[in-house]
Formats: C-alpha cells, structure tokens, sequence
C-alpha cells in the first residue's frame, strides 16, 4: 500500500465523504517555521508552530490576491501571514490568544523606529549602569537561570524599561524574549518543557547584542518599503478564534493553521518568556490564559459548561473506547477540539465573503494506535457550515511517535492543507 492509502485507514473512513486527497510534495518544507529563519523580520522570533512565508506567498500568488483584498489569520502567531501580506502591500488581519505571539507580530508589523535611534539606546545600555529589574517571583524563572545569566537578563530589562522612546523599548524588551531559549535552563518540549544542566551560552549580554544588530540591519534593509508609510496595512488584536471579533462578509481570504491535536500547550511552553517580560503579572493570569486556548491540549478549558459532542465524533469515540491512555483527559481534549474546531469554522463561514477561498494547514494524528483523519474530519465540519471543499492537499507524511510504534506499529499520517470556498452568492 502507498503511503497516501495507509493514512487512511480509520476507522471513522465509510463515515467521512469521498473527498480528493492530492499529494502536493512541493509544500513539503513550507508547513513548518524553518524556511523563516533566515529571512529578514521574519527570523527575528523562531516560533516551533508556524508555517514558512514561502507558504503564504504561494497562496497569495495562486489566488491573484492584491491590495484590494484583505486576508486574515485567525491564530497568526508571530505574524508570519501578516508580514507576507504587508511586504506586499495587501491589508491583513491577524488574531491570536498568546501574549508572547501577539508582542512578535505587533513588533515585526509595526512602524519600525529607525535604526539609529536603536543604536543609540544599545550604546547607552551597555555604557551606563542602572539598577537591574525586579526579578519576577516564579519557579520558573529562578530554575530557568544560572545565577550570573539572571543576573545579566535582569540588567538589561533594567535598562531597557528606562527608554524613553515607546518604540525602541518596545522593541529592545522583545529582543530581550527573543534570546531566552538560547541562555536560559528552560526548553520547549513536547506538551510543555523541559530543564536542561546548561544553557546554550551564557553570554547574555553578547547573544543579546547580536540580536539587536540583527534587528537593526534588518530594518536598514526596509528603508523602501513596498506600501506607503503610515498606511493601516497590517492589524493584529488580541481574541479568539472562536469568537471573532469582526462583521460578516468582511474578509476575502483566509491562510492559517489552527493548532494540532497534539497535547502542546503554547502558552505552556511561553511561561518563561511570560513572566520574564511581564506579559502575564500573576500565576492566576498565566493559568487564565492557558484555559481560554483551543482545547488542543488538556490543560485548556471549555469555551461553555460543556464541549458539544457531533455526531461524526461519536463514531470516533466508539473506536477509541477501551483503548489504554497515558492520561485519561486525552478523551476529553479529542472531543473539545473538534467542537472548538466546529466554532471556529463557523466564525470563518460568517466572516469569508461570497467567493472567498480558506487555507487550513492541519495535521492528523493518532492517539492509541488509531488514526484521526482531522482534515477530512474538518472538511465535514465546513460542508456542513456551507464551505465548499475543492480539496485536500497534502503536503508530507509523518510516522507516528516511537512508543506507538513499539505498540501499534507504524501510522502515517498526514500534514495537509485544506482548501475551502464560500461559494454563496
């Protein structure tokens, strides 16, 4: 069997449509961050869950979209659809729930300050001495350090919360979160993270140096942006997916991808950075936060009293029933996010106008040695919100994890790209 065909045996295949599965390798490398890091703005915060903007620019190119459209990323991230956008000229929306998320793409779009001025306030960071911050009371943070790189993150958000200038301070403190994985104990792992005996230098002040230069030549190279300056291109709000906070019919396109059914939680695995930046200002705040998310991990809450059960999500639950889990929450998280998921296609059936085309970047999984088709699982969700599905392209294939493979054998299982229409009229 080919691996197209053994993504798809689940059980839930006689209840799910006959829709067109077409392999489409050249996406192969777009769906994940990695093609950003070396790209200008776009490298200045590495994000674990975003897409390329190579993914963006196809999307936008194939669907002839200009500066008379407006696009929208419902869970924008770090502003990777919003960037692509703005390089263009084209005026984009981006919502997300996640704090440290927001702060990238609210830097990486907004009006940069100029590099001098940045120059200028690094000098002076590193040539007067101020009282270093107040050290934010968390496990976390005393942990996440040796005491010498504390000591030298401290000082630098010290001095950079002295700025006078909005603008430089703002984007000198998010240049300060961009470095905490490379001096901190602190990793992103898995659902959450991890402790590591030592950091990937200790170098604070050196690391944070090249950052900033970084950023400073980037914006060198922006001296002629393609849109004209003080023009509205870009907006990014804080919300939620579920609950859209826009009119109906305001939006021609859509490129995003919803988080996986994979057990990570984003804001988990942000906590650090979090409370290092004062993003969050109580451990009560943090864990608000984290409950408001999409219900991809068991941590996060009900957006009601209780998750709505769809019928084609009974089925899978009969399939699931009585097999072995390393958290009995699992079960709940797989029925949570797919009724999350149903509001959300609901918000994007309402906000998409007639003729307007969705790209949804998802990825299947398998809990307990059974496959859970989510693209075409979604697909039926937006036939039934009125979406037309022209098709489902799949972009890789990925094994299952070691320990199901010891246990079940191998899975394949899709990444895939689910374009939608609203073909209303």
């Amino acid at each position: 069997m080919s691996r197209l065909e053994l993504s798809q045996t689940s059980p839930l295949s006689k209840h799910l449509p006959d829709i067109p599965l077409i392999e489409d390798f050249s996406f192969d490398k777009l769906t994940s961050f990695q093609k950003n890091k070396n790209l200008p703005i776009h490298r200045w915060f590495k994000y674990l869950q975003g897409f390329s903007a190579s993914l963006v620019d196809s999307f936008l190119m194939e669907w002839e979209v200009n500066e008379n459209h407006i696009v929208l990323d419902p869970f924008c991230g770090v502003g990777t659809t919003l960037l692509s956008c703005q390089n263009k000229g084209i005026p984009s929306v981006g919502i997300d729930i996640s704090p440290i998320a927001l702060m990238a793409a609210n830097e990486k779009i907004a009006p940069y300050p100029s590099a001098s001025d940045i120059e200028e306030s690094l000098s002076d960071i590193f040539a007067f001495k101020h009282p270093q911050s107040r050290v934010p009371d968390y496990e976390i943070v005393h942990k996440g350090f040796g005491l010498e790189s504390l000591e030298q993150f401290m000082h630098l958000k010290g001095q950079i919360i002295k700025i006078i200038n909005p603008d430089v301070r703002s984007i000198l403190l998010f240049a300060l979160g961009t470095i905490v994985d490379e001096v901190s104990l602190v990793r992103k792992d898995g659902a959450h993270y991890r402790y590591v005996k030592q950091p990937k230098t200790e170098d604070v002040f050196g690391v944070f140096k090249r950052k900033v230069l970084e950023i400073i030549n980037d914006i060198y190279l922006q001296e002629n942006p393609p849109f004209p300056i003080g023009k509205p291109w870009a907006w990014v709000s804080s919300g939620d997916a579920r609950v859209l906070p826009l009119s109906d019919n305001s939006i021609d396109f859509i490129i995003t991808s919803p988080p996986y059914l994979n057990r990570d939680n984003y804001i988990a695995q942000s906590k650090l950075e979090l409370f290092l930046l004062d993003l969050v200002h109580s451990f009560k705040e943090y864990r608000a936060v984290t409950f408001k998310t999409l219900q991809s991990h068991i941590e996060a809450k009900p957006l009601e009293k209780e998750n709505q059960i769809l019928p084609i999500i009974k089925e899978l639950l009969k399939a699931l029933e009585g097999r072995h889990y390393s958290n009995p929450k699992n079960l709940d998280m797989i029925v949570g996010y797919f009724s999350d998921m149903s509001r959300v296609i609901m918000e994007i059936s309402r906000v998409i106008k007639p003729g307007g085309v969705i790209a949804l970047v998802v990825g299947n999984c398998c809990w307990s040695g059974v496959l859970i088709e989510v693209d075409k699982i979604l697909a039926t969700l937006a036939k039934s919100q009125g979406l037309e599905v022209r098709e489902i392209r799949v972009a890789r294939y990925k094994l299952n994890s070691a320990q199901q493979i010891a246990k079940y054998g191998k899975k394949y299982v899709r990444e895939s790209i689910l374009i939608l229409e609203n073909r209303v009229v």
